[in-house]
Order: structure tokens, then sequence, then C-alpha cells
């Protein structure tokens, strides 16, 4: 359990009364919501809609087309920014989501794929790849040459607007 922090809109929309804030209810991050109110889910949000960016991060294989970390480098998050757990999920298999680890409700971005170009990284590294699509560029870095090759693929299908058909159609190997 991590020490209760409070944290910005951006990333929760949930709110615990915070002893060292004087009681006053704070945004924090789902895990430390439920240790300090015991709710799953809080009062005012059970029946709402859950916004683009509230998807869980179907870190299950089953769940999702594609996931694994990835470096994401560039401009768009600076020179080297941060390694960010990237999903394409089953149900949604049109749109990259990317969260901070496997295990968060809220992901910090989402890319719609669709009519996005795949390209190899300016950077001379097997790894690198980038997605680019009027104006906007992503750069990202896999881990592995082998793994680089699977989100490529992954990325071009989405991009196209191929969709899995069958339950079992997720072949992402050469």
């Amino acid at each position: 359990m991590c020490p209760p922090q409070v944290v910005c809109a951006r990333c929760s929309d949930y709110r615990a009364e915070l002893k060292y804030n004087d009681n006053r209810p704070s945004r924090v991050c789902f895990h430390c919501y439920t240790f300090l109110t015991g709710n799953v889910l809080p009062e005012a949000r059970e029946d709402k809609r859950r916004g683009i960016l509230e998807k869980g991060s179907s870190a299950a294989p089953d769940q999702s087309l594609m996931c694994s970390f990835l470096q994401l480098t560039g401009d768009k998050w600076g020179k080297s920014g941060p390694r960010g757990w990237c999903v394409i999920p089953r149900d949604d298999p049109l749109v990259l989501y990317v969260y901070a680890a496997p295990q968060d409700i809220r992901a910090h971005t989402s890319i719609p794929l669709l009519g996005y170009q795949v390209t190899a990284g300016p950077q001379g590294d097997p790894r690198v790849f980038q997605l680019q699509q009027s104006g906007q560029l992503y750069t990202f870095k896999a881990e592995t040459e082998e793994l680089k090759g699977r989100w490529v693929k992954a990325m071009e299908r989405a991009a196209s607007g191929w969709s899995p058909s069958w339950p079992n159609d997720t072949d992402l190997s050469d």
C-alpha cells in the first residue's frame, strides 16, 4: 500500500479525507481511495458512464490484442519520456491506451490509431518506431526488436481499420 498522496484531477476522480490535509477530501489514486473509504467506486460515480480514459488496462492476454511496456520518447513526452504500459484492447481494437502501470484503471493517454502511419524511428535504434498523422507524432521504443515487430504489425492493422473477427484472431507473429 502506497502512502496516500494528493494527485491532480487529470490523474484521478477519486476523493478521500486525508489526516495530514486536515481531513479535507483530496484527490487520491484508486488504490488509496478503496483502502481509505472501503468503497470500490465513489458513490457519485456509480451510475455515471466511464470516461474514455477510464478503461481498465486489460493486462490479461485474452482481453487485449497487444500489451506491454514501451518507452515513450520524442517531443510529445519529452526527449527521454516515461515507460508506459501500452494496450490495444480486444473490445476496442482501433485505439492505443497508455497507462503508467498495468494495474491502473485510468489511462493517461488514448490514441485512436485509425489512419496513422507506422514508421521506423529516426534515432537509428532498431527498437524505435513512430506513429504519425496530420502533424501528430508519437515515438516509442520497445524492449526488443521482436516486440517492436509485433507492435508495428498490431498498430498497422489498427491504422488500416482491421479488427479481429474471431476470439482467437490475434496472430501478430510473422
